[in-house]
């Protein structure tokens, strides 16, 4: 089933954000695979992400707080990743390292892209 906004409680990125530099493609099949996105289903699932109009949101599940969002966009006969946006509300996510911050994106959208081809 792919996930939606009403799949699951969640709260949008909040003003407190910064934007990552951050730099990826997807071919057709990891496109399809993303906007999958990801429904928690125990307590061990950490994660609630979802499309919606063109944005992919990863939020924290037992939180709801939106920690990261990209904005997809189709180009050509791939889609990129256009937009890389992650949480800096202090009470809501203590990193400030973008660096650090935009591997950990890119392992999150590794893993749910593998998980929803497999």
């Amino acid at each position: 089933m792919r996930a939606t906004p009403g799949n699951y409680t969640h709260k949008p990125l909040p003003e407190q954000r910064a934007q990552l530099e951050f730099e990826r493609t997807l071919d057709e099949p990891e496109y399809r695979a993303l906007i999958q996105g990801v429904i928690p289903r125990s307590q061990e699932d950490k994660w609630f992400a979802f499309e919606d109009g063109g944005w992919f949101d990863m939020c924290r599940s037992w939180t709801g707080n939106c920690i990261f969002r990209v904005k997809l966009e189709e180009d050509s006969d791939r889609w990129r990743i256009a937009e890389a946006w992650v949480n800096r509300h202090p009470d809501q996510y203590a990193s400030e390292n973008d660096a650090s911050d935009a591997k950990m994106l890119h392992r999150l959208l590794d893993g749910i892209i593998a998980d929803n081809m497999a």
